[in-house]
């Protein structure tokens, strides 16, 4: 079926919306076919149709009038005379998830009721700071008391051809329904949570509601940085090799292979190797439950060499018992710290490095190279499309400072 809605403006070439849309579907997919997801009362499948609906949905807002008047302007490489506002699409395109989520809650009615609650809102929330910011639910009121009017003038601007696309698993149709007073009724109920959140629902005391809290928190997280991943991941790169996230196999004794090429006739070698033997010996005998370990060694003893070859050889442990292959994150106070760090991993990694390059590692500070190379191709990358993998630290190993981390983990902006 030919369809006409344009979701983005590449080099004044069309992204037909569906495209880009079932582009953000399948990278929705993928990512979340990657993870181990253990919430309480509601399952992985169910987590993996909750981001398909987030991504089917994030962009409906573009399918107005408005929107197609804007970036047909962009396409033309001529001046968009509208009004800015009536453009914008996510506010329009979060309500319209809420409703999607509605309708689906209702199809898996073996739900806890608290997940029902929350859901829609999470959705909601994801889809809403896609181009900003994840906000409060009391920023999301504000919002939507000053953009009232606006709702009420771009819902009446919809092109019904989005209601004709389909997709596996999800078909827009089903909301066919959505208009002003949709829109009314979830204001509504956004007011109503905001004052029921607040206390526990039946059968939850102070502390296990806080439980449950935190379980919402990190699933809408979930969703949200998911959906900021995969609407750019097509965007990036649209050879899927180089997006692949199948983890790079690294053989555990790389440190130990590495130390054999230097002298060991000095007495600080015969501590630094007593040192080392100590705490390797030591890596499969702790269960892995727990989580928080320490290596104290004076300085010169190969603190960098004698860590890297412990988490290698974890990550392997982890790989065989687990069954999955977690990243490793390597975070410094100090940027001298840190390119010291640099040079030791690319010497222990060698040729390792030289074929997979930042796919396998990569260091993440303010004054690294601004560049991303995965070792499928040599061409060179635009500027957005490095900006992109190296942000999404898409690699086994990465070295960063303390505040990159911190604010990878706390920060709500999509940027």
């Amino acid at each position: 079926m030919e369809y006409k809605l344009i979701s983005h403006a590449l080099d004044h070439l069309p992204l037909k919306l569906w495209d880009h849309v079932d582009q953000v579907i399948k990278a929705t997919k993928y990512l979340v076919a990657q993870k181990e997801l253990t919430f309480n009362g509601i399952s992985k499948r169910q987590i993996e149709e909750l981001g398909i609906l987030v991504a089917a949905c994030h962009d409906f807002g573009k399918s107005t009038s408005f929107f197609q008047e804007y970036i047909q302007s962009r396409i033309e490489g001529r001046e968009y005379t509208g009004n800015e506002r009536d453009k914008s699409h996510a506010l329009l395109s979060a309500f319209f998830g809420w409703h999607m989520t509605e309708k689906w809650i209702s199809k898996n009615g073996q739900l806890d009721e608290h997940w029902k609650l929350f859901l829609p809102f999470a959705v909601f929330l994801a889809i809403e700071g896609h181009h900003g910011e994840y906000k409060s639910i009391e920023e999301v009121l504000n919002s939507h008391d000053k953009n009232f009017n606006l709702l009420k003038k771009q819902i009446g601007k919809v092109h019904r051809e989005i209601f004709r696309y389909v997709f596996p698993n999800f078909e827009v149709s089903g909301g066919e329904d959505f208009n002003i007073d949709a829109i009314e009724t979830i204001s509504s109920k956004l007011r109503k949570l905001n004052r029921k959140y607040e206390k526990p629902l039946d059968g939850y005391d102070e502390e296990k509601w806080l439980e449950v809290q935190i379980e919402h928190r990190l699933l809408a997280l979930f969703l949200y940085s998911i959906l900021l991943e995969s609407d750019k991941a097509y965007l990036a790169s649209d050879n899927p090799e180089q997006y692949e996230r199948k983890p790079i196999d690294i053989p555990d004794d790389l440190v130990d292979e590495h130390l054999k090429k230097f002298k060991k006739d000095r007495l600080i070698n015969e501590d630094r190797n007593r040192a080392y033997k100590e705490t390797i010996d030591g890596v499969n005998s702790f269960p892995l439950s727990e989580r928080i370990h320490s290596i104290t060694l004076p300085t010169g003893l190969g603190k960098t060499l004698l860590s890297a070859s412990w988490v290698l050889k974890l990550r392997k442990r982890i790989e065989r018992e687990n069954g999955f292959t977690p990243k490793i994150i390597v975070s410094l106070p100090f940027l001298s710290i840190i390119e010291q760090t640099d040079k030791v991993y690319k010497d222990f990694f060698g040729e390792l490095y030289e074929k997979r390059q930042d796919r396998l590692y990569m260091p993440r500070y303010s004054i690294a190279d601004f560049e991303y190379k995965d070792g499928v191709d040599d061409k060179e990358r635009s500027d957005n499309s490095v900006d992109f993998f190296l942000n999404i630290w898409n690699s086994e190993i990465v070295v960063s400072t303390f505040d990159q981390l911190l604010y990878s983990l706390f920060s709500l902006k999509s940027k």
